[in-house]
């Protein structure tokens, strides 16, 4: 399962080039059609192939699947800009490739670390608590997030390389993204309350009694999203102004808070316990 999953982040890799492409020319829609139907796609195989019998097999190949379906979609519908023109061509690559490779290292670093503060919960569950726990605090992970995934992933797309056009003037970017955080605000931040307040109704009626032990896990984890869902357009907001080097440093600060406090606290309060400081954090 680890060898096949670990195929998605190349089919992802191959998206990167065509979808800068359709975000830089602003077709948002093209995009969010794309994903849309790949993603309808492959939660359509994931169900066929749990009725077959795959087992976790239906979870994972599909989305390896998609990766792959949405860059040769993207590569499609992508409108391919002409190349500088003249002997001006190889200067200009070779300037962009020393500008890029810098922004690179700290941008993608951040990104990774902001991955590992994202997954980091799991891995200390999975060394210090039991099995069960772990499993408690994902299944109610995933549930709590879906709302805010969703929106703010989409919304942060679309930021981005709105409030990077907007870069010399400072002002207005900022109420850009101020006005972007407040519509989602109100979204976001009543949707997970209202997860919060429900959570033991909704396991009650949607599953059975085995997974019961999550739904204060879940309320929790709904309280920390309608806190968390600002992360995604900050993150937007430092990358069109170029502040790779403060994102790392916000992201690695985060991480190492968590690997100082996580495990202390899985070891004494379990999956309830790291789902609060997580939360707090």
């Amino acid at each position: 399962l680890l060898v096949v999953a670990a195929l998605r982040p190349l089919g992802e890799a191959l998206q990167v080039r065509p979808l800068s492409a359709l975000r830089i020319a602003f077709r948002n829609r093209t995009v969010a059609l794309v994903d849309g139907l790949v993603q309808l796609g492959a939660t359509g195989l994931t169900i066929v192939l749990a009725m077959c019998g795959s087992g976790a097999w239906s979870l994972v190949v599909p989305q390896v699947v998609a990766g792959v379906t949405k860059a040769g979609c993207y590569a499609w519908r992508r409108r391919v800009d002409l190349p500088v023109p003249g002997e001006s061509r190889a200067r200009v690559r070779r300037t962009a490739v020393r500008r890029l490779r810098g922004e690179f290292m700290a941008a993608g670093g951040a990104q990774y670390m902001h991955s590992l503060v994202d997954t980091i919960p799991l891995l200390v569950l999975g060394r210090f608590a039991s099995e069960s726990q772990t499993g408690f605090y994902a299944f109610a992970y995933n549930l709590a997030a879906q709302a805010n995934t969703m929106v703010a992933a989409q919304i942060s797309s679309v930021l981005q390389p709105v409030l990077g056009h907007m870069r010399n003037d400072p002002a207005r970017q900022a109420s850009g993204y101020l006005r972007a955080l407040r519509m989602l605000s109100a979204l976001a931040v009543p949707v997970c309350l209202t997860q919060a307040a429900f959570g033991e109704t909704l396991f009650a009626l949607a599953f059975d009694e085995h997974w019961r032990p999550a739904a204060r896990i879940f309320a929790i984890q709904s309280l920390s999203e309608s806190f968390f869902f600002a992360a995604s357009p900050t993150m937007a907001l430092l990358k069109a102004q170029g502040r790779f080097r403060t994102f790392l440093a916000w992201q690695a600060l985060h991480f190492a808070v968590s690997v100082a406090v996580l495990p202390v606290v899985a070891i004494r309060f379990e999956a309830l316990g790291v789902a609060v400081a997580g939360a707090a954090l």
